[in-house]
Parts: C-alpha cells; sequence; structure tokens
C-alpha cells in the first residue's frame, strides 16, 4: 500500500479491526473502546498524506504523549494497540510488515509498595495473645510473614516438619527452597502454637496432617482465610486503603534495609532471583531517611513556628 491509499484508508481499516476485537477476539468492551480511542487519537493528530504506519509517525506519538504527562501504563496500553492493529491488518494482506514491531518498550514505573511503621507492627502483634487457639495461630501467622518476609503462598505451604530449631525451610517460586532465621519471639509463640495445634489435631482426629497452620477443622489454612485474617488484624492499627500479607512482606525488607541490612542478605532472605527486585525497597529507605531528616535536623527547612528561624518557609526559599 502507498502512503495516499494508507491515509484514505486508515479509519476503515481501525473500524474493521475494532469489530474483530468484539466480536472474534471477545475482547470486553471496555478494552476495545480503550483501543479505539487510542488508535483514532494517533489517527485525528496526523497531518494530511502522513502515512499512518510510518514508525516514525508512532514512536513520535508515544513520546509526546509521555511528555504531555500521560502515564507510562497509558503509553504502554497505546503502543500495544498499535501492535494489536498491525499484526491484524498483516495477518490480512493489508501491509506487509509490522511497523510497531520496531517500537521501544515503555518502561514501567515502579510502584513502591505499601509500608507499616514498627510501631504499628509492634502493636499488631503485641496485642494478639497466645494462649488461645485462634489467637496464638494467628499471632504466628503475622510473625512469619512479617518477621521471615514469606510471600502468602510460602505461609500456607509450611508443614510442621519445617521448622528446625532457628531455622525455617521455606519453599519459594520455581520449586526453589531457603532458609530463613526464626528471631527469639517467632520462637516463643512457636513453642505456644505447638499444643494448641495438636490438641486440636487430637480432637478432630487428623494427626497426619502435615500442615503449620491448620483451620478449627483440623484443615490447612487457606490462602483466602489468610488474607482474610491479616486484614482483620492490621485494620486495628493501620488506615492503609489495602493490608496484605504482602504488606507485611514488604515492611520486613523495609525496615531490615532500614536498620542497616546488606541489600543481598535482604535478597536471599526474600527468595528474589535478581537483586533489582530487592532494590525498589531501598528507595522506600530513602524516603522515610529523608523524612526523618527533615523532622528532626535544625537546617532541614521545617516550620517551626518560629518567626526569623533557619527553618521559615520563606527564609528557605529566598537563601
Amino acid at each position: 500500500m502507498d502512503s495516499s491509499s494508507h491515509s484514505t484508508s486508515a479509519s476503515s481499516l481501525l473500524n474493521l479491526f475494532l469489530a474483530h476485537l468484539t466480536q472474534e477476539r471477545r475482547l470486553s468492551p471496555a478494552t476495545a473502546e480503550a483501543y479505539g480511542r487510542d488508535l483514532r487519537g494517533y489517527l485525528d493528530q496526523l497531518a494530511p498524506d502522513t502515512d499512518p504506519f510510518d514508525p516514525l509517525e508512532m514512536r513520535d506519538f508515544l513520546s509526546h504523549r509521555l511528555r504531555m504527562g500521560l502515564s507510562r501504563r497509558s503509553v504502554a496500553r497505546c503502543k500495544a494497540a498499535m501492535g494489536s492493529w498491525c499484526r491484524y491488518l498483516q495477518a490480512r494482506g493489508r501491509l506487509e510488515h509490522n511497523p510497531a514491531a520496531t517500537l521501544p518498550t515503555v518502561k514501567q514505573e515502579k510502584r513502591l509498595p505499601g509500608v507499616l511503621s514498627e510501631s504499628e507492627l509492634r502493636e499488631a502483634l503485641d496485642q494478639v495473645p497466645t494462649t488461645t487457639f485462634g489467637h496464638c495461630r494467628d499471632r504466628l501467622m503475622l510473625e512469619l510473614l512479617y518477621g521471615g518476609g514469606l510471600r502468602l503462598s510460602e505461609l500456607v505451604r509450611l508443614n510442621l516438619r519445617d521448622l528446625s530449631g532457628e531455622m525455617l525451610l521455606v519453599f519459594g517460586k520455581g520449586a526453589k527452597e531457603r532458609l530463613v532465621p526464626l528471631g527469639r519471639e517467632v520462637r516463643r509463640v512457636v513453642e505456644a502454637w505447638r499444643p494448641l495445634r495438636l490438641a486440636l489435631l487430637l480432637e478432630k482426629d487428623r494427626l497426619e496432617e502435615p500442615a503449620l497452620l491448620v483451620n478449627r477443622r483440623g484443615q490447612r489454612l487457606g490462602a483466602r482465610s489468610v488474607e482474610r485474617l491479616v486484614e482483620a488484624r492490621l485494620r486495628q492499627v493501620s488506615q492503609l486503603p489495602t493490608l496484605s500479607p504482602h504488606l507485611l512482606r514488604h515492611s520486613c525488607a523495609t525496615h531490615l534495609l532500614d536498620s542497616g541490612a546488606d541489600l543481598r542478605v535482604v535478597q536471599e532472605l526474600l527468595g528474589h532471583v535478581s537483586l533489582s527486585t530487592t532494590q525498589i525497597y531501598t528507595h522506600i529507605s530513602v524516603k522515610h531517611m529523608q523524612e526523618a531528616y527533615r523532622q528532626a535536623h535544625p537546617r532541614s527547612g521545617r516550620v517551626s513556628g518560629t518567626k526569623g528561624d533557619p527553618g521559615d518557609p520563606k527564609l528557605v526559599e529566598e537563601s
């Protein structure tokens, strides 16, 4: 196809593609609408007689959207729409090559996970006693998620035999094993939990159950139950919108780094394959450090309430 035929038929080709998305690929109306909005926006900004399938035009449009402040997620969706449209046309003989195949990857922002403060964690843990079956199990669950930085899937797979003295054998992603140290407080809760667990399994005639954490029927505690119990416990101390088991893992890593733990050690503890995955927590730690500096250092520029103080905002701006 030459440039003029591309220009004159682009809108009709787009309509065919959008119909294909809903009628043949059965994409949700919302996804098809988003693709259509992105691609029509691209076509609308093209100058007359411009080839809409010129990869440079596509690249310029994506770059322009980034410069205009659109989120990288939205720009990545636009790139995906371009690629899907071009593949559709190529498969039907309308394009010889897929011009979108050469477009660069839109690098996504790393979203910093939420973190509970050390005081919030201390309160959440200390307010759960270890004297009854339900309380002690919930306390152990919280202690392992925070103290060991475990994933939810790792927690629910734990068996009693995985506990050995001061270490815990964890089966992580990709069937990889790692040893996680158990702190003194976790070990104390474990010892309180053993007889309570045994008594319930005796009552339910389920002594063969290997799971470390069990429900009141003597069966392995499920992931959904853990999520519900964790949210209920954390809701008493935090107003964060999402209170999940993974939040405790995030908090574990952040508090370790805040206290000076080596990044490689934290990587090993969490079972991260790549160090870059662990490095996201250094950004959180830096944020905490900056906030502590602003609150505590007399030359940080904080508002002290005293006129003429070096922390007065007007003076800071003028200096």
